[in-house]
């Protein structure tokens, strides 16, 4: 298992700096995401955390008071950094484990993040601690099969 995320983490640092470029070629996928879908769900203004942040749009477009993006990748990471930490202080990005945070979080999304997760159960018994009752998990999952439909939207 750890040779394995290993290999995530490298493949995601060797994505890091075509993350934008490959987002901005499927943009209709990503502001669906984004500005259609997790802006109707979550309102501004709340605490997010979001595991596998990449370089940290999705959770800067959604106005948190507070935002911790999570991701695997050193290099996503940092990219974050350059984007939004100069003038969004409200926005925190590292790549730290769920169960070394000590926060509460309102809102948790795991975006396009689930097929790369060994153990998806242990995921979710690390999150229960950075849960309240109020607490809502939202995961959205790329599909294959909706390909074509993406395309003749881009």
């Amino acid at each position: 298992m750890a040779n394995l995320k290993q290999e995530i983490k490298e493949y995601f640092d060797d994505l890091a700096p075509k993350r934008d470029y490959w987002k901005k070629r499927n943009r209709y996928y990503y502001d669906y995401i984004e500005k259609r879908l997790l802006s109707f769900l979550i309102p501004p203004g709340k605490r997010i955390l979001e595991i596998g942040c990449g370089t940290g749009d999705l959770i800067a477009g959604l106005k948190p008071f507070f935002g911790q993006g999570l991701d695997i990748s050193a290099e996503m990471i940092k990219l974050a950094d350059l984007k939004y930490k100069a003038n969004r202080p409200e926005l925190q990005f590292s790549s730290v484990e769920p169960e070394n945070l000590k926060e509460k979080f309102d809102y948790i999304v795991i975006s396009d993040v689930v097929g790369y997760v060994g153990d998806v159960e242990d995921l979710f018994r690390k999150l229960h601690a950075l849960s309240e009752c109020h607490t809502r998990i939202i995961i959205t999952q790329y599909n294959q099969l909706w390909e074509p439909l993406l395309e003749f939207g881009s």
